[in-house]
């Protein structure tokens, strides 16, 4: 088995840069390159914008409905807690139904009426959340409040035409935590947008960068009118030997010497 054929690896690596030294990549070859190099970063560059662009639409979604849904009420409930007790009639009840393709929910409607310094007011506000649910939770609401009873409203000091009739927390408020989910979403998509976008500008500044370096080279190295003028930078086809202008100068020197 020792003299089994290797492949010499070495002398293939050799060749091959001594084919690509010879051979060096054409202008075109080097265009191409340029350009596929061009429209990938690009490609990046619109892919990230397009990720904080569709994140931006779930961030703002998310923060909208967490508004309307929970922090809203909850700055309307934390608000009445300093309102004024009042007595109100209970004038008038139904349910609204809400119809979406999840189904039907039905949400209480009270009309109440109240008077203040002779002033009569209307209010249909019995609570600030927005949630609505089944029938008979609906229904159970209402018991509540029956038509012609009198009940307990709490009227706003600052503006007596704003009152309610239930000032308390639900654990059905606590819906609106569930819109964070839009939000999170919509955040985490932007900030891959923003990374993309970031990693992009920094490969473009690292091309540019060599390229700069490269062309700094460029303007360093001897021009060829150079080597032709001088003869000691003259090229020698054979390594070892002066080249013939060499000589020729030396004789050229000796001869003026004599």
């Amino acid at each position: 088995m020792e003299n089994s054929v290797r492949p010499n690896t070495n002398g293939y690596l050799a060749n091959l840069l001594r084919w690509f030294a010879i051979h060096p990549p054409s202008v075109e070859t080097m265009a191409a390159v340029k350009a596929i190099s061009e429209k990938s970063s690009a490609s990046n560059a619109m892919s990230g914008g397009c990720l904080i662009a569709f994140g931006s639409v779930f961030f703002l979604a998310g923060i909208i409905a967490l508004y309307f849904t929970l922090i809203r009420p909850l700055y309307q409930i934390t608000q009445a807690q300093s309102w004024v007790p009042h007595p109100a009639e209970i004038t008038a009840t139904r349910i609204d139904e809400d119809h979406d393709d999840d189904g039907t929910t039905y949400r209480p409607e009270i009309d109440f009426h109240y008077e203040l310094d002779g002033q009569a007011f209307d209010s249909k506000q019995w609570s600030f959340s927005i949630w609505s649910g089944s029938r008979s939770w609906a229904e159970s609401v209402l018991q509540r409040y029956p038509v012609g009873t009198k009940q307990t409203c709490y009227y706003n000091p600052n503006a007596p035409e704003e009152a309610v009739l239930d000032r308390s927390i639900h654990w059905f408020d606590a819906g609106g935590l569930f819109t964070l989910i839009f939000v999170i979403v919509g955040a985490g998509i932007m900030i891959a947008g923003y990374q993309m976008l970031r990693s992009d500008s920094k490969k473009r500044k690292s091309e540019a960068d060599a390229k700069a370096a490269r062309e700094s080279a460029q303007r360093l190295r001897p021009t060829s009118s150079l080597a032709s003028t001088d003869p000691w930078l003259s090229r020698d086809p054979q390594p070892g030997r002066l080249a013939p202008d060499t000589f020729a100068g030396a004789g050229l020197v000796a001869a003026t010497d004599d």
